[in-house]
């Protein structure tokens, strides 16, 4: 229960970081921000035992 609300609370966090990130729009970037994102998800998820 903990692990769940942790994991909500933790993406919509980087979800908010995302929303800085300034937009080109030539060459939009939110999707390696998008994959940025999840890669720093996987990684604190495997820190704190979150599947």
């Amino acid at each position: 229960m903990l692990q769940m609300k942790w994991k909500k609370k933790f993406l919509t966090q980087l979800i908010v970081l995302a929303n800085l990130f300034p937009q080109n729009k030539k060459e939009p970037l939110s999707t390696i921000e998008y994959l940025g994102a999840l890669a720093l998800h996987r990684i604190g998820a495997n820190v704190l035992g979150v599947s």
